[in-house]
C-alpha cells in the first residue's frame, strides 16, 4: 500500500478515474512530482488512479468527519451547518495533502533503508571478488544475502542480466531506476569500471572506504546537532511549562485572572505537541547508518 489513508480499492478508483479522467489530469498538473513519486514506487500503478483515489478517499474522509461535527457541535442549524462544513474542507485537504506527499516519504525511507545496508553490502562485494568469485555471482550472493532494499534492487540486476543486459548495462538501468543518490552514484562507478575492465577489487576497496567516512563525518553532525535540539526540548518539555504554571498562578493570585482545568489542559496539550515535533525532527535527522 502506497498511503494507509486510500480507502477504496484500486479497481473502484480505476473505473471512476475512466469517468473522471481530465480531474485525475489536472490534478497531476497541480501536484506534478506525484507522477515521479509514484512511477519510482510502483511501476504498476497509475498516477492517475492514485491521484483518483487519493480524491476520494479525502472526501470520504471528510464527509464521516463533517456528519460528526454537524451532529455534535453547534447549537443552531446555520452553526452546525458552518461546523460541519468546515470539518469537511479541512479534513479533506488534509487527508488529500498526506497521500501526495506520502509517496516522497515512502521514497525517502526506501532510501534510507538501501544507505544503510550499502556500506555492508560493498564489503560482501568486496570480500567475494578478492576471493576469486565472479562479479554476477557476487551479484547473485547480494540479491539473496537479506540487505532488504538493496537486496531487491540487486535481484533487479540480476534479471536483467538474465533477460540479455550486460553487467554494466544492467547496473547503469537500475542506478537510474534508484531511490536513493547516493546508491546511484556508486552504482555508476561501478558500472563505469565493468565497462572498461578495471580492478574492480580496489574500486570497491576506494567506495568501501569512503562509504565509511561519509557515515563518520554524518554521525558527527549528527551528534553536534543533537546538542542544540535536546536542549530545546528540555526548555520546551520541562522548563517553559513550569515556569509558565507559576507565572499563571502569580496572575491568578495578583491580577484576579482565573486559573482554570481549560487552561492547564491546553498548556499540556501544546507542550506534548511542541515534544512531539521535536521527536519527529529528531527522527528525521538521525542517519541511516544508525537506523
Amino acid at each position: 500500500m502506497v498511503s494507509p489513508l486510500l480507502v477504496f480499492p484500486w479497481e473502484v478508483a480505476t473505473r471512476i478515474e475512466r469517468g473522471f479522467r481530465q480531474v485525475a489530469i489536472y490534478l497531476l498538473r497541480v501536484v506534478p512530482f506525484l507522477e515521479h513519486d509514484i512511477k519510482s514506487i510502483d511501476r504498476n500503478l497509475s498516477p492517475r488512479v492514485y491521484v483518483m483515489n487519493s480524491l476520494l478517499s479525502s472526501f470520504a474522509f471528510g464527509i464521516v468527519v463533517g456528519i460528526a461535527v454537524f451532529l455534535i457541535f453547534g447549537i443552531n442549524l446555520f452553526e452546525k451547518f458552518i461546523a460541519g462544513f468546515g470539518a469537511f474542507l479541512y479534513v479533506s485537504f488534509s487527508v488529500f495533502m498526506i497521500n501526495v506527499i506520502f509517496p516522497k516519504l515512502k521514497i525517502r525511507d526506501i532510501a534510507n533503508a538501501i544507505n544503510k545496508e550499502l556500506g555492508f553490502a560493498i564489503r560482501d562485494l568486496l570480500i567475494q571478488l578478492k576471493g576469486g568469485v565472479s562479479l554476477y555471482e557476487a551479484m547473485i550472493s547480494i540479491a539473496e544475502g537479506g540487505y532488504g532494499e538493496l537486496s531487491k534492487m540487486f535481484k533487479r540486476v540480476i534479471f536483467l542480466v538474465n533477460s540479455g543486459y550486460t553487467d554494466s548495462a544492467a547496473l547503469q538501468k537500475v542506478a537510474l531506476e534508484s531511490k536513493s543518490d547516493f546508491l546511484r552514484k556508486i552504482i555508476w562507478q561501478l558500472a563505469n569500471g565493468v565497462e572498461k575492465g578495471g580492478n574492480l577489487s580496489s574500486l570497491l576497496e576506494s567506495i568501501s572506504t569512503y562509504i565509511d567516512r561519509y557515515n563518520e563525518r554524518t554521525i558527527k553532525s549528527y551528534l553536534s546537532t543533537m546538542n542544540m535540539v535536546i536542549l530545546i526540548f528540555f526548555l520546551i518539555g520541562i522548563t517553559l511549562p513550569s515556569l509558565g504554571i507559576v507565572f499563571l498562578v502569580v496572575l491568578s493570585s495578583v491580577g484576579g485572572i482565573p486559573l482554570d482545568i481549560f487552561t492547564l489542559m491546553l498548556m499540556l496539550f501544546v507542550s506534548l505537541f511542541m515534544q512531539a515535533t521535536i521527536l519527529y525532527y529528531i527522527r528525521s535527522l538521525k542517519p541511516p547508518i544508525l537506523r
